[in-house]
């Protein structure tokens, strides 16, 4: 009979621990599965190298020489996203940036008319909150 009384006394102490640890904030939603789909919310843009910074959003690039810029998602989008890349001149002309599919755009200005440039990002449909403005200088000759 003591053995039978010792068994269910480590039998209930047990059910009390783990009705324990599933109530604790530290399991919280382990049991529970989510319904919400994970989404891209926002983008915001970053210069990475290469440009030289003018004002808040403004920047300065030699003509001839190469600067990144870096899309960020919020951390809770999805793992796989499509990249879009855009660019629009002072003069109104805007277009994708062909081959620009991923999160960080690598561009290198060659000779334009134009002086000024926006660029863009969209991910999964979604426009940055943020433009990056690239205005030229030319090299001395």
């Amino acid at each position: 009979m003591a053995r039978f009384v010792t068994r269910a006394m480590v039998v209930l102490l047990l059910v009390a621990v783990l009705s324990t640890f599933t109530a604790c904030s530290i399991f919280e939603g382990l049991f529970q599965t989510s319904t919400e789909k994970p989404e891209v919310k926002e983008v915001k843009l970053s210069v990475v190298d290469g440009l030289e910074k003018q004002a808040e959003g403004t920047y300065q690039a030699v003509v001839g020489d190469k600067f990144s810029i870096k899309a960020t998602i919020n951390d809770d989008a999805p793992s796989k996203v499509t990249y879009k890349w855009y660019i629009k001149s002072e003069d109104g002309k805007k277009g994708v940036i062909s081959g620009a599919t991923t999160s960080t755009l690598s561009y290198t200005f060659d000779q334009y008319s134009s002086t000024s440039f926006e660029f863009w990002a969209e991910v999964d449909g979604v426009k940055s909150t943020n433009t990056i403005i690239v205005t030229l200088q030319y090299a001395p000759t």
